[in-house]
């Protein structure tokens, strides 16, 4: 008889269901998981992850994911089982179904898909191409070139094909318990993996924030894309962020969108996992309300003129004294929030 198949467990997102979260608690309990007779590889730094800071997983972008695992997989050729994450992977297998065949060629695959209530997960996503990837649209032309419920059918169809097992849970029923459903799926006793040092990792943006950073994004360009937003989201990780809000038009648009494409996923999924449950929106009627205060906690002040201070000074456009600028900032901050809408 030839030698077991090892297991390749691939944790591939997707974005915006708390894949940080679960990250950080995968590399602060690394050694627990061996223990256990899982192999979690280092294959980049823990350092960020272990103190509760957003990270892309232990495989990066994962370009050539099949590669990566494969020359892993010789390295730890007594490890039974490998585990590996990355949200990258969910638009890597998107876009080439048929990398996830090859791989179950060689190993026993296990795929552990986060859904989310699609418009809820939406509008988290723009806020997180506001906050790192320096877009400066509208939420309405963001929510009108959405591809992202096609790229779920695409990975659900590409697993049915590879015929590996693919565990999916949706995230909106499950985000004050994922470290419990994530070791269930792994095989694993709850209590093997470390919470993170804080309760929220990369948290989303507050009304405010969004206004600001898209504000920035127009003038700094995409230089410096993720300055302003990953200090105000590390620093003040349970800040609150409210419910995000869409005109009623766009909330009708979109729904008639997805609406179609959400019904054959459906068909594909677990009953108790399936699309359907609402997540906390504020649908307004017309525009909204134009013009509309909005303010900033003295904590967020203190991290918006810190942050942009240590940038002016960096650059040399300044010799002004490092508190007083900091001030300076503060001050012309609060007088910027009651013109943001």
């Amino acid at each position: 008889m030839g030698c077991e198949r090892q297991q390749v467990t691939l944790h591939i997102g997707h974005g915006k269901t708390g894949s940080s979260y679960i990250q950080s608690s995968l590399a602060l309990s690394a050694e627990r998981l061996r223990e256990a007779g899982i192999e979690y590889p280092e294959l980049r730094p823990f350092a960020r992850a272990k103190q509760g800071y957003v990270t892309s997983g232990n495989l990066g972008h994962a370009k050539t994911f099949v590669h990566t695992v494969t020359e892993v997989a010789d390295r730890h050729a007594k490890a039974g089982h490998l585990l590996f994450s990355s949200e990258w992977v969910f638009g890597r297998i998107a876009a080439d179904g048929e990398s996830l065949a090859t791989l179950q060629k060689s190993f026993d695959v296990t795929v552990i898909l986060f859904t989310r209530e699609f418009l809820a997960y939406t509008i988290s996503s723009y806020g997180q191409a506001v906050k790192r990837g320096g877009c400066t649209e509208s939420l309405g032309k963001y929510l009108a070139e959405d591809r992202h419920p096609l790229r779920v059918l695409q990975v659900l169809q590409a697993a049915e094909r590879a015929g590996c097992r693919i565990v999916v849970f949706n995230y909106s029923r499950h985000s004050d318990h994922l470290l419990d459903v994530f070791a269930g799926a792994c095989g694993i006793d709850p209590e093997t993996l470390v919470p993170p040092p804080v309760a929220r990792v990369n948290r989303s943006l507050d009304e405010a924030e969004l206004a600001l950073i898209r504000r920035l994004n127009a003038v700094l360009g995409s230089a410096r894309k993720g300055l302003v937003g990953d200090a105000l989201c590390e620093r003040l990780p349970l800040h609150p962020s409210g419910p995000p809000r869409i005109t009623r038009e766009e909330y009708e648009q979109y729904r008639a969108l997805v609406a179609p494409i959400e019904l054959t996923i459906n068909q594909l999924l677990p009953p108790s996992e399936r699309y359907g449950t609402d997540e906390p929106i504020l649908i307004e009627d017309g525009d909204g309300v134009p013009g509309r205060v909005m303010g900033f906690t003295e904590a967020q002040m203190d991290v918006l003129a810190e942050t942009l201070g240590q940038e002016i000074v960096g650059r040399g456009t300044s010799k002004t004294n490092e508190t007083g600028l900091k001030s300076g900032l503060a001050r012309m901050i609060r007088s910027m929030a009651g013109r943001l809408w």
